[in-house]
């Protein structure tokens, strides 16, 4: 199936790794160029490598999603050198700090977080629109988890804006409607990460349980014991590879008359 990614352009934001980086890469293998946002500049490197190896322009921009001024200036500077934009990916998510009984959150990371992530993923949508506005077709997928609506324990700063990050999506969805650009949600379950480092709680969780963080069998079981999360129907982990082709089609020229949607990519985890 041609899903119509050739001569595209794709601004995948969270590109320096795990996720991001197989989103990106996925992108430029299906004839998207690409651009990643990120904070470790050497990691978006990597990424920015892998995706020229498949033919297409790619650069990434030091980007970090809690200031207004830097996003404004990687998307001027993304539309005079493209024109347009087809696609958005938000996919800032990463929870390290926020992983904690609930009384134990400040302020300041549940400020931190909101900032970066739900507002975030609003402050690179409103300043990509006027690109997305000149391009013959345009979609943005915003990324949430499966637990906004099966939630896990220790995690509830990451929930709530992932949860505000969905609702998010279906306002844009409503709004844009009119102009033909589909705003859509991945929430995905358990997904293995790339080289098996999960943070510190994760990874201790691993070592205690005498596990292998890179077996997905495994990781169901530490995420079961540690978060109370219900296991996927399927007894294991998702591979990024999996995940990323739903999201594929989503963001995609054939994805013509879905918006407003929130898919789960769980393995069953939420019937």
């Amino acid at each position: 199936m041609d899903l119509g990614y050739a001569g595209a352009k794709s601004v995948v934001v969270g590109g320096s790794r795990g996720l991001g980086r197989a989103i990106a890469i996925a992108l430029a293998r299906e004839g998207s160029d690409v651009v990643v946002f990120g904070r470790n500049a050497n990691g978006l490197d990597k990424t920015v490598e892998a995706c020229r190896a498949e033919g297409v322009d790619a650069f990434s921009l030091v980007v970090d999603m809690s200031e207004n001024e830097g996003i404004d200036a990687a998307f001027r500077e993304i539309g005079e050198r493209w024109g347009h934009i087809n696609v958005i990916i938000n996919n800032a998510a990463n929870s390290f700090g926020t992983q904690g009984q609930f009384e134990t959150i400040t302020d300041e990371v549940w400020q931190e977080a909101f900032n970066r992530i739900t507002i975030g993923y609003a402050r690179t949508i409103r300043a990509g629109l006027p690109w997305m506005r000149k391009a013959d077709w345009a979609r943005v997928v915003n990324l949430a988890t499966a637990s906004t609506r099966l939630f896990m324990s220790k995690v509830g700063v990451y929930n709530v804006t992932k949860s505000a990050v969905t609702a998010l999506s279906k306002h844009l969805a409503l709004d844009l409607a009119p102009e033909g650009i589909l705003v859509n949600t991945l929430s995905p379950g358990g997904i293995m990460v790339s080289g098996g480092n999960w943070g510190p709680l994760i990874n201790k969780g691993f070592e205690d349980a005498g596990l292998d963080s890179a077996n997905p069998y495994h990781a169901t079981q530490v995420m079961e014991s540690l978060f109370g999360n219900e296991p996927s129907r399927l007894g294991r982990h998702g591979k990024i590879e999996e995940y990323v082709a739903v999201l594929l089609f989503v963001a995609s020229r054939a994805n013509g008359y879905m918006t407003g949607a929130d898919i789960n990519v769980d393995g069953g985890t939420n019937f």
